[in-house]
């Protein structure tokens, strides 16, 4: 599924088509560690990030 997924993005970049034209529903996540909040996005059944993760680890990762 990974190659799948990777292609299509691909097929995405170069026809300047945009993630977001896919999405059904869009939502946030908090996370409880440093209570940042961050964008969700549905597309079919599943949610993803929107954005990337902000939290720096004091003690290791």
């Amino acid at each position: 599924m990974g190659k799948n997924l990777i292609y299509l993005f691909s097929i995405l970049a170069i026809t300047n088509i945009g993630v977001a034209s896919f999405a059904q529903e869009s939502g946030t996540v908090i996370d409880n560690r440093d209570k940042h909040k961050y964008k969700t996005v549905k597309i079919g059944e599943q949610v993803w990030m929107a954005e990337n993760l902000r939290y720096k680890a004091t003690n290791g990762c």
